[in-house]
């Protein structure tokens, strides 16, 4: 379960940043599991954990704790999406540090169906069911940085057993 939302206010910039890419990756692989979802979340868009919690959202999508981007952000029984990879669900963007210092708000990037090694400065490597997998969110947060140039040395490596997983970035910093 995400902690981000309790424990932000005490931690680094960059702490919040990885706790938020683990929020994310625990968030992107709800959003890919059959009897559970990521369409209803809290306040900070952090998805409601339990199918309970889905299922009572899905009955009452107006109650004012329901938040939700769309019926195609998760599978029957909670949404619309046919299968777990058209599933909509996106990573955050935009979200605030809590104390901030020179970073006001940052950005996320998702790897479905993959696992990845996030070395900002040096090669990165994602083992992904698909090998040609794009990152959903914001692409430039999964871009590596080599002397504040853009370097796009990310390798991926075709791995079907990766199913299911997610890896998460968050202005670089990953969990």
């Amino acid at each position: 379960m995400c902690k981000m939302r309790d424990d932000r206010g005490h931690k680094s910039v960059t702490a919040q940043m990885k706790m938020m890419a683990k929020c994310m990756s625990q968030d992107c692989e709800q959003s890919l599991e059959k009897d559970n979802a990521c369409r209803f979340f809290d306040k900070d868009r952090l998805c409601y954990a339990y199918s309970t919690a889905q299922e009572w959202c899905s009955k009452d999508p107006t109650n004012k704790y329901c938040h939700a981007e769309g019926s195609d952000w998760a599978q029957k029984p909670f949404g619309t999406a046919a299968d777990a990879a058209s599933t909509k669900w996106v990573p955050r963007q935009k979200v605030p540090v809590a104390n901030p210092k020179d970073v006001k708000e940052y950005n996320c990037a998702c790897f479905k169906d993959c696992t990845c090694t996030f070395k900002h400065g040096k090669k990165g490597k994602c083992f992904c069911v698909d090998p040609n997998a794009k990152p959903l969110g914001d692409p430039l947060e999964a871009i590596m940085h080599k002397k504040k140039k853009p370097d796009s040395t990310i390798r991926i490596i075709e791995k079907s057993s990766k199913t299911g997983s997610c890896a998460c970035v968050c202005h670089g910093a990953s969990a």
